[in-house]
């Protein structure tokens, strides 16, 4: 089934029909000559294809393999290239965004892990109790006591 947004409704019907064509963002990144004199180019990619890699959390060397561009090579581009490094930002803002409206939405409807997790990461909320052991009582002993009080106890006063 075609992905809602780009379903193409007839007024009539209301059945869906094929999607629409997506626009694609084909890039050719910029060569680069490197110290040597030795220039490389650089397949083009599509930067939503790599924006849709990146939302759904791939790696860099997982979407060098899909998009089949060695890994040091897309590296190299990522490095290189800011329509790339845009396109993977945008992507992983994508996916955070759709997992936090997905945690909002599980909260609002009475799912209590998902309510507590949302208190503990936005509103500060802990499970951490803490326990204030301070005391103010006062031990007043000469060092001759103290030295009859570990020897009373077992232990020897030259070891400690």
């Amino acid at each position: 089934m075609a992905d809602p947004e780009d379903v193409i409704q007839t007024p009539d019907a209301g059945q869906e029909v094929l999607p629409a064509p997506r626009q694609v963002r084909v890039h050719q990144p910029a060569a680069l000559t490197d110290a040597r004199g030795h220039t490389t180019t650089f397949p083009k990619v599509d930067l939503d294809e790599i924006e849709a890699m990146s939302c759904i959390g791939l790696t860099q060397t997982q979407m060098a393999e899909a998009l089949r561009v060695p890994p040091g090579q897309f590296g190299r581009m990522v490095t290189n290239d800011p329509f790339i490094q845009e396109a993977i930002e945008q992507g992983k803002a994508r996916g955070v965004k759709m997992v936090a409206d997905a945690l909002f939405a599980n909260a609002l409807k009475g799912n209590v892990a998902a309510q507590i997790f949302s208190l503990k990461a936005r509103a500060g909320w802990s499970d951490k109790q803490e326990v204030d052991l301070k005391t103010t009582h006062e031990v007043k002993m000469s060092f001759e006591a103290a030295v009859e009080a570990l020897k009373a106890a077992g232990i020897d006063p030259g070891k400690v």
